[in-house]
């Protein structure tokens, strides 16, 4: 690798490669996104969560998974900006401006979900309104889940989630 932002690692016999480079990062996403894939280890490690979806498929199934989404990304949805506006004065109305520390790992999370639901379904779940949100709650504790089924590499089939 050429790149300063490129480092290539191999961990027992898997090979990594890290990058912050845009280059890279934009034929990976965009001009030869065909050429990469997320594979069978991605998709088992999170079909239970999402699926045979657009997040854990590749080739003729991502590109059937992408034709249903498609619609919510025409030029006219992409530019309703008001939904992005109206959860953007929520979030900033709850960060304490007093020169008092702020957690914003969980209001920046409930943030993507409140823009994310009312953007495709045109319903917020209003998770920052109430944190108390049951779907929020459950999100949260699958994705915690996910992470450690991610890190586990080859004992994961062993593993068994408590939820």
């Amino acid at each position: 690798m050429d790149s300063p932002y490129t480092v290539e690692t191999k961990i027992g016999s898997r090979r990594y490669i890290l990058t912050a480079d845009h280059e890279i990062i934009k034929a990976v996403l965009a001009t030869q996104f065909n050429d990469f894939g997320k594979g069978e280890t991605f998709n088992r490690q999170f079909h239970d969560f999402l699926g045979d979806s657009v997040f854990t498929t590749d080739g003729k199934e991502w590109h059937d998974s992408r034709q249903l989404i498609r619609p919510l990304f025409v030029n006219q949805r992409i530019g309703d900006l008001e939904v992005f506006e109206r959860h953007t004065q929520k979030l900033l109305s709850l960060i304490n401006g007093k020169g008092e520390t702020t957690e914003l790992q969980q209001l920046l999370f409930q943030y993507t979900l409140d823009v994310s639901t009312d953007f495709m379904f045109g319903k917020t779940v209003g998770s920052l309104e109430n944190p108390q949100v049951e779907f929020a709650n459950a999100i949260s504790e699958v994705q915690g889940v996910q992470a450690v089924i991610a890190r586990l590499g080859y004992v994961q089939p062993y593993y068994r989630p408590p939820i």
